[in-house]
């Protein structure tokens, strides 16, 4: 049978292929390293041009094998840029592949196969092919285009380039197995290209016969031979300085004689370490303060910890790594020192650990609650005043729901929400809280937390309870100025007709019984005899009714009296008395007021006056005053009588605040009602019969200590538990 070569020749190209299939196959796992996956895609691009090239050499028709060499140039023209991208992943030379470098490389292979595929309408790959037969073979032959010549020329360039690279990182690396691996990547390059130059060029014995995918065929061996005996994959990119001098942390390499065996570039630069000789040069000597470190914290298992040492006569914070370096059968070869500068990072959370301490300061010296939450309710802050007001420590409030540890926390969760939904504040005035085992007004504000972070809101709670009640006292006392002034008008209007009533009384009283001339000469004229008008006045019980008349617009003087007291400051002279001896004469007067109404028996209340402390005299009008007390205490008697209060009782007590000098009179009695509290000073309120009580005592009472006198009298009453009255006076 006569040699058939294509047959031969086709089935070895099918062979090669199918071998570096398998090596893409292989290497496929390893995509994500950048050397491994450029093998594995110049494995696969050979396994191209091998398989097309086998059945250019298997198909019998000119055409069919004009077809199939368009195909071998997807896989052919892409070896060049491969290789020479492998050869400088393998030699850490990566940094130089940028995006636009390797588009830039893409470029040359890219228009080739464009100009391969329109070849007919240009030329420009080849002028003319045909088929020969050359030794029992059939091969196509080309006259090339100047197209051809242009990649071929790209091609070589890069292969003679990346062959260059590769010689030279065997001729610096100083480790014999990387050395060993990049002769073998060097052998399996070679081959395949001296066989294309074989092909190219035409030499005699080989014409028209392509060894190169047969080539690649011994590459694929050679590299699977490689990745078995040499773990080729594994220990790859690989030069010396892609592993050391590429790290941006300082490395020292220490042998178990405490030698500097190796330091790289980071170290290098930071020492200003000159002419380094591996193995010369003690670690003790080269750095001391880093050496006396290692020696501390050296051990077999790996170590970190962070110190502090000096380097350019600097001092930086590092952070320092140790590990034992082990050789075969684990024997102990040296210690790897890695440390990294950790200086800026520590200034760093130094800055913020300061800022956070001064912006915890602040929330802490802040006099309200401010507790923060998340968008789900749960407590992220709480600060001191809300320790404080609510007996929780902020470790057992933190990341606790606020309804379960906030009063009223419920109630707001939904303001929160809207709060953080719409990023506008919510308020809610005038609540009332239990904060510090005691009801107080409060006024709750809801921040919502306006930043990138995770969403949330600050709630503020001020207790506003004194506030309240300043902001009660000055509508009070607002609307008792306004009814002040309304009552001293009325006053005024009605004190003149009262009066010219009372004079008209007291002249008829005169003129019908009074035996004047006048009287005697008009009663004369008439025929009247004025004894016996007098008498049947006297019968009819006129001057009794005339005598009431006057009695009734006499108290009605007495209340315009009172009413124009509202407005009236007193210019009567002022002297120093003590509360307590003014309060005694008042107890005095009381009795006897008491003892002659038989109305309200005062000497069935117990009086507690308790004088613990002696106060200073203070600037008054001692009857003023004592009619101040007299009306608090003959209002107190009276509502323990109609009550008919069990043991009743009065304590007096004597109290210094503010530079005022007080008094605190406190009853056992039935107490005020809220609603009925909030009107007590006002004129002609009482809770009387009409005809008991006229409304104006307290109200003149309030009037003499806050008008008259610039001092403060109110009242604390509980419903059921009695009430207190206190007054306090200016000391000056």
């Amino acid at each position: 049978m006569a040699f058939n070569g294509n047959i031969a020749y086709g089935i070895l190209s099918l062979i090669s292929g199918i071998i570096s299939i398998g090596l893409a196959v292989y290497l496929a796992p390893f995509w994500r390293r950048f050397g491994a996956r450029q093998l594995m895609l110049l494995t696969a691009a050979s396994a191209v041009w091998s398989m097309t090239y086998a059945m250019e050499l298997l198909s019998p028709d000119f055409i069919i094998k004009l077809f199939w060499v368009r195909l071998e140039y997807t896989g052919s023209a892409w070896i060049g840029m491969l290789v020479f991208t492998f050869i400088l992943s393998i030699t850490g030379r990566t940094g130089n592949l940028t995006r636009a470098a390797l588009l830039l490389l893409c470029l040359v292979p890219s228009a080739t196969l464009m100009l391969v595929f329109t070849n007919d309408l240009h030329g420009l790959m080849w002028q003319h092919a045909w088929k020969e037969n050359i030794s029992g073979m059939e091969a196509l032959f080309y006259h090339r285009g100047f197209g051809f010549w242009i990649f071929l020329v790209f091609s070589y360039v890069l292969l003679f380039w990346a062959t260059l690279i590769l010689i030279h990182a065997i001729f610096v690396t100083d480790r014999d197995h990387f050395r060993r691996q990049l002769k073998i990547i060097l052998l399996g390059i070679m081959v395949p290209w001296v066989c294309n130059i074989v092909y190219i060029f035409k030499f005699p014995l080989l014409q028209g016969i392509d060894l190169t995918p047969f080539a690649f065929m011994v590459t694929g061996l050679i590299f699977v031979w490689a990745l078995i005996r040499y773990q080729l994959l594994y220990l790859i990119p690989l030069a010396r300085e892609a592993v050391m001098d590429s790290m941006g942390d300082p490395v020292v390499v220490l042998d178990t004689a405490d030698r500097v065996v190796e330091v790289n570039q980071a170290c290098t630069r930071l020492f200003e370490i000159k002419n380094f000789v591996p193995g010369m040069h003690d670690a003790e000597e080269m750095f001391p303060d880093l050496f006396s470190l290692v020696v501390q914290h050296r051990v077999r298992a790996p170590a970190s910890f962070e110190a502090t040492f000096a380097a350019k006569g600097i001092l930086y914070d590092w952070h320092l790594s140790i590990s034992a370096l082990s050789g075969a059968r684990q024997v102990q070869k040296g210690w790897l020192v890695v440390f990294r500068d950790i200086t800026e990072q520590k200034q760093t959370e130094t800055a913020l650990r300061q800022a956070r301490d001064y912006v915890k300061g602040i929330i802490n010296s802040m006099p309200s609650i401010l507790i923060g939450v998340d968008d789900k309710g749960v407590i992220t802050q709480w600060n001191l005043e809300a320790e404080k007001m609510t007996g929780v420590p902020a470790e057992q409030a933190r990341n606790r729901f606020l309804s379960a540890v906030f009063p009223h926390g419920a109630e707001i969760v939904p303001s929160i929400v809207t709060a953080i939904d719409t990023r506008k504040v919510q308020k809610e005035e005038k609540t009332i809280l239990v904060l510090n085992s005691r009801p107080c007004v409060t006024d709750i504000t809801i921040y919502p937390i306006l930043s990138d972070s995770p969403p949330g809101a600050v709630i503020r709670v001020d207790d506003i309870s004194d506030r309240a009640k300043m902001e009660e006292m000055m509508v009070h006392s607002e609307k008792m100025i306004s009814v002040g002034g309304l009552a001293a008008g009325m006053a005024h209007e009605i004190n003149n007709p009262l009066a010219g009533m009372l004079q008209i009384i007291q002249v008829i009283q005169n003129r019908l019984s009074r035996p004047l001339p006048a009287n005697l000469e008009t009663a004369g004229k008439h025929g009247l005899d004025l004894d016996k008008i007098a008498a049947y006045m006297a019968d009819r019980q006129i001057f009794d009714l005339m005598d009431q008349a006057i009695a009734v617009g006499k108290r009605a003087a007495a209340i315009v009296q009172n009413m124009l007291s509202f407005s009236r400051k007193s210019d009567s002279r002022r002297s120093s008395h003590l509360l307590s001896e003014m309060m005694d004469a008042t107890l005095d007067l009381v009795k006897n007021d008491f003892n002659l109404k038989k109305q309200y028996d005062i000497l069935a209340v117990e009086i507690v006056n308790r004088k613990d402390a002696e106060l200073p005299p203070v600037p008054c009008e001692k009857t003023k005053i004592q009619q101040v007390f007299f009306n608090i205490l003959k209002n107190g008697v009276e509502a323990m009588t109609d009550a008919r209060t069990p043991q009743p009782r009065f304590e007096i007590r004597y109290f210094l605040e503010d530079n005022m000098a007080g008094v605190e009179i406190r009853d056992n009695g039935p107490g005020i009602p809220k609603d009925v509290r909030k009107r007590i000073f006002e004129p002609f309120f009482t809770t009387k019969e009409v005809g008991i009580g006229t409304g104006l005592g307290l109200s003149v009472s309030y009037f003499i200590i806050t008008e008259n006198h610039g001092g403060e009298l109110g009242v604390n009453a509980i419903p059921g538990s009695g009430t207190a009255f206190f007054v306090k006076l200016p000391l000056s």
